[in-house]
């Protein structure tokens, strides 16, 4: 329910809408306003809940009372283009090829690098706005996001198909209790076969990780096999969920990940081209999300699900690491054995 004045507006929060960010909820309602506009609302707490001044990254519940007191304006709208829900039909038939699992509940999707999860600057068309492709003809529930990859990164995406399922994996995300496994190629030889990095992830993300300073953040890793003295396959569990996790401790470590331009050291991508040039251009970041492993937020059913590795990452991996067509199917078998391994060390300061 919408109440009208001549100076604000008041939103009642629906049931459905519960548990979504205030930030994204602003950007749904009010379609082509620039993040930055609602951000300095926030700021200057023109933006309130029940009464309260808040940051746009805040959850809302039910029932609660959003207050604009500045609304936006034709030319604030008018200055960006409506968000790209229009997708051509090769874009809507890839995405449907890029199904993993589907069921009632959720939806899981092999999303490749290159496209984003969310709009933002420069994207003309992410996977959010594309929701309603996996939506039943007969059902008022659009399938929500609830968790993000960035657009270098691939893998398996995970998408609920109602607001039920929206808040338990949501939930779990928070709780942690989703095993997420990764795999990557960092830049040099990375010492020993197995590691744990605990590097606080820094608050602003240019600065680098700290040893002290920052959010707590661990990831195990460990060796899959194959490796050359310029790049290293890695098999990685983040222990928490902190914004570019695995991209920061891997460039703290001293071997940014292949394809990094925000995080890795340009020197060591200069010195892996000039000692063993790649054959393959670095279209994209060599980070792909290999699996997911968690109860299902309806059934509490255990489900893994699993996704390919791009042809880009794994014609690396051959040229760079000396592994064959033959050996791939040994080599998946072995990084399952490294995951029951890492696993098993979740608790233990001796990795």
């Amino acid at each position: 329910m919408t109440h009208k004045s001549p100076h604000h507006h008041t939103h009642d929060v629906s049931t459905q809408e519960e548990g979504m960010r205030l930030d994204r909820w602003l950007r749904l309602r009010y379609q082509g306003v620039p993040y930055v506009y609602f951000a300095k609302l926030c700021r200057q707490g023109l933006i309130r809940i029940d009464g309260r001044k808040v940051d746009g990254s805040v959850r809302i519940k039910t029932g609660q009372s959003i207050l604009l007191k500045k609304q936006p304006q034709k030319h604030d709208t008018q200055k960006q283009p409506s968000p790209p829900y229009s997708l051509a039909p090769a874009l809507k038939a890839q995405l449907r090829r890029a199904i993993l699992y589907q069921d009632d509940d959720i939806i899981a999707l092999n999303k490749k690098a290159g496209i984003a999860t969310q709009g933002g600057t420069g994207v003309r068309w992410h996977i959010d706005g594309a929701l309603s492709l996996f939506a039943p003809s007969d059902s008022e529930n659009k399938p929500k996001l609830v968790h993000r990859l960035d657009q270098g990164t691939s893998g398996v995406l995970l998408i609920a198909r109602h607001h039920k399922s929206a808040v338990a994996l949501a939930s779990m995300f928070r709780e942690q209790t989703i095993e997420k496994t990764y795999w990557a190629l960092c830049a040099g030889r990375v010492t020993g076969d197995k590691g744990r990095m605990e590097t606080p992830i820094p608050y602003k993300e240019r600065r680098p990780p700290h040893k002290t300073i920052g959010k707590d953040a661990c990831t195990l890793y460990r060796h899959v096999r194959g490796q050359s003295a310029h790049c290293t396959w890695l098999i990685l569990r983040p222990l928490s969920g902190r914004t570019h996790q695995i991209r920061q401790h891997c460039a703290w470590l001293g071997h940014p990940l292949l394809g990094d331009k925000k995080f890795g050291r340009r020197q060591k991508q200069e010195i892996l081209s000039s000692k063993q040039p790649l054959k393959h251009p670095l279209k994209h970041l060599c980070l792909h999300a290999r699996s997911m492993r968690f109860s299902h937020p309806m059934t509490s059913k255990k489900i893994t699900i699993t996704a390919e590795i791009p042809s880009l990452m794994k014609n690396i991996i051959e040229d760079t690491c000396g592994i064959s067509e033959a050996y791939w199917r040994r080599i998946e078998e072995e990084s399952d054995v490294v995951l029951r391994h890492l696993a098993y060390h979740i608790n233990s300061k001796n990795m």
